[in-house]
């Protein structure tokens, strides 16, 4: 499954980044299924619940340049990529890419979802 969203932002992109680079900020917010999430420098861990799907571990890590953050992550229900990209001035493009079919579906609306607020 893969998804992208590009979104206008009014904020000046390097500060945006700084805290878009924060998993602990950034994970909860994107995934709200997530529970508990523990962060160490660009890595980080806990786990979640997809209702029907049960309870899921995740750890991962963030890789931050100048115009892209990348977080790789692997859970018990699949494992995928978020980046958030600089598109231009005042635009950021979201892409997530997940593996697992099932589980990709209750991503996807929770993800989309999410955007919308």
């Amino acid at each position: 499954m893969e998804l992208e969203k590009e979104i206008k932002v009014n904020h000046e992109i390097t500060s945006l980044f700084k805290i878009l680079s924060d998993p602990c900020f950034i994970i909860p917010k994107i995934f709200p299924s997530i529970k508990h999430i523990e962060c160490k420098g660009d890595e980080f861990k806990g786990n979640g619940n997809l209702s029907i799907l049960g309870e899921y571990d995740f750890r991962g890590r963030v890789y931050v340049g100048d115009s892209r953050i990348k977080y790789i992550y692997n859970t018990t229900k699949g494992n995928g990529t978020l980046e958030i990209e600089k598109v231009n001035v005042g635009i950021i493009k979201l892409k997530l890419e997940h593996d697992n079919g099932l589980s990709s579906y209750f991503i996807r609306f929770l993800f989309s979802s999410n955007l919308r607020k």
